[in-house]
């Protein structure tokens, strides 16, 4: 567990973004440690895969569960995001810390962009996330390797931003709600598949109602 010292010099040291789609914020922490993980863990992801070591296997996605994994780096990674998604939950309370436990799974994926990848949620996980290992373009498409947000409010026929497409950068990792639906983008028609690695998860939260 991060000393709060510990915790408030690593977020000094980490870059953050807020995005919003409508009242929801998705936020975007960058670092020189999550940077230099990237290709560490996209290593660990693929070899892992190559090795047989499927969970589930969908047209183009390979996913490993990475729950019970605790090699250097993803036991780096996951202190990383237990630690970006403990400061999201601190702005949801006001900067006060609350009473709890924490529970962390994530997974490791390979996978090329589809050309008609479907909306999902991780009901009922508290926050969701993705980071993004390695992104390897045979496309001058820069959108394949992203994520869409979908708009959780109503939108008027005469406005385009129903969803929000984020586009990473190698070592980003994006933290949002678990209820909000997203997907991975989609490729154009004819534009050869682009593969990615990424770790995936969610955060579930159960507050302690005694305290």
């Amino acid at each position: 567990m991060l000393s709060r010292r510990d915790f408030r010099h690593r977020l000094r040291a980490t870059e953050r973004d807020s995005f919003n789609l409508s009242s929801v914020r998705l936020e975007r922490f960058r670092s020189d440690r999550l940077r230099g993980l990237a290709s560490t863990v996209a290593r660990t992801v693929t070899s892992k895969l190559d090795a047989g070591e499927v969970d589930e296997k969908f047209g183009p996605r390979q996913t490993l569960s990475l729950v019970g994994e605790n090699c250097d780096s993803t036991a780096l990674l996951r202190s990383e995001v237990k630690t970006a998604c403990t400061e999201v939950i601190l702005n949801w309370s006001d900067g006060v810390p609350p009473a709890g436990r924490f529970d962390l799974r994530m997974w490791g994926r390979s996978e090329r962009s589809e050309l008609t990848p479907s909306f999902h949620r991780h009901v009922p996980a508290t926050l969701s996330f993705v980071f993004y290992c390695r992104l390897t373009s045979e496309s001058t498409e820069p959108r394949a390797s992203g994520t869409v947000f979908l708009n959780p409010l109503p939108q008027p026929p005469w406005q385009s931003a129903a969803e929000f497409v984020f586009e990473p950068e190698v070592g980003d990792l994006v933290v949002f709600p678990g209820w909000l639906a997203h997907r991975q983008s989609a490729r154009a028609e004819g534009v050869p598949g682009e593969e990615r690695v990424v770790v995936a998860g969610d955060l579930f939260f159960t507050p302690n109602l005694n305290e």
